[in-house]
């Protein structure tokens, strides 16, 4: 096909579009009971990893959409305050996961915490090696729900949660180890409406491939486009993607082949849903 033909194709095709969401599977477990963050597994393709937001120790689980969770671990000396999130990323060959200890209602803490460590395999167990990222905004402390590794752009971004208009978008390099780090403010981004709860980001992702992000509401989600301009993904325009009725839907993922995206929400049993790409 010539390169014309390919671009008529494309735009006759319009832009991307995804499909009504629907209910795959309910997590068959009494221990999750606020489930706030997914991730897809880097090792075990078709399993998912989830967490439960503040009030549970610092703990994670894999789970396959059977609605079986198959494993659990911990994190050995953390204590969990609010944990929002979490994301996983191939990083120079290794798949890692990032557990994000970022929410803050009050908008009162001097840090927040990000754990990384390597995708762990097994069953479970108390796990003592992994690199605490002591986080801080460059202007005042924020509420966050939103933790998304970018491999490509060798850091993570938090995306700020606001009850109206628009939200801060914030990056930081990954450090060596250990460390310290110093949030960039780099921009706002607004999505949503008027209607009560449109606006308040509730999770993120990047989709495997690095094209795509992800961002959801408690009513919606909306795709952006990441392009040439990696760290200006948040200024794209983003489409709309319907979100399932949820109770307190605050997770999202991208499927391993991004032909669809999860999402979970809060309460016991976990649902999950999937909303496929159409085109």
């Amino acid at each position: 096909m010539s390169l014309t033909a390919t671009l008529l194709v494309s735009l006759l095709a319009g832009p991307r579009a995804y499909g009504k969401p629907e209910k795959v599977v309910d997590l068959k477990s009494n221990e999750i009971t606020e489930c706030s963050g997914l991730a897809r597994s880097i090792h075990s393709p078709g399993s998912y990893w989830t967490h439960n937001d503040s009030g549970d120790t610092a703990r994670f689980f894999r789970f396959a959409l059977t609605g079986e969770v198959v494993a659990e671990f911990s994190l050995a000396g953390v204590k969990a305050i609010d944990w929002e999130d979490i994301s996983s990323a191939t990083v120079r060959g290794r798949g890692e996961l990032f557990l994000g200890d970022i929410g803050d209602n009050a908008e009162k803490r001097a840090s927040i915490f990000v754990y990384r460590l390597a995708e762990p395999k097994g069953k479970g167990e108390e796990l003592k090696r992994f690199d605490t990222i002591e986080v801080k905004y460059p202007d005042r402390p924020q509420n966050s729900e939103t933790l998304i590794a970018d491999p490509q752009s060798s850091g993570f971004w938090i995306v700020t949660k606001v009850n109206r208009g628009k939200s801060g978008v914030y990056f930081a390099p990954f450090p060596r180890g250990s460390a310290k780090v110093t949030l960039k403010k780099m921009g706002d981004v607004e999505v949503g409406s008027i209607v009560p709860g449109s606006q308040m980001v509730t999770g993120g992702d990047l989709s495997a491939d690095g094209k795509w992000v992800a961002l959801r509401t408690y009513t919606a989600a909306y795709e952006f486009a990441v392009g040439k301009k990696r760290e200006e993904w948040f200024r794209s325009k983003p489409i709309r993607i319907d979100a399932p009725i949820e109770a307190q839907g605050e997770a999202i993922v991208y499927a391993p082949d991004g032909k669809a995206i999860l999402t979970a929400s809060e309460g016991r049993p976990c649902p999950v849903s999937r909303i496929p790409l159409a085109r």
